[in-house]
């Protein structure tokens, strides 16, 4: 029986609840604008609006307690707890 590859968000929420977040970097989107979201999207609006009242505003990272670094889907420790095998592309 093939085992399910459990979803980021899942993964997220349940190390979130055991305390295995921290805060990241902050990163400000003057810095990093390739971390902006898309322009059409309604996420845009709402960073546009924001910038207009604090140029300095920008993106709380989340770190990964558990592995070290930036918590995102593409790490690979959180990939294999996930159900990826090791070979899988990130």
């Amino acid at each position: 029986m093939e085992e399910q590859i459990k979803q980021f968000q899942k993964q997220y929420v349940e190390c979130h609840e055991t305390g295995l977040h921290g805060k990241g970097p902050f990163l400000r989107w003057e810095d990093h604008p390739e971390m902006l979201p898309a322009p059409w999207s309604r996420a845009a609006k709402l960073v546009d609006e924001e910038l207009k009242v604090n140029p300095d505003a920008g993106l709380q990272t989340v770190s990964c307690e558990r592995f070290g670094g930036t918590c995102s889907s593409s790490h690979p420790e959180c990939r294999k707890l996930r159900g990826y095998a090791e070979t899988a592309g990130v």
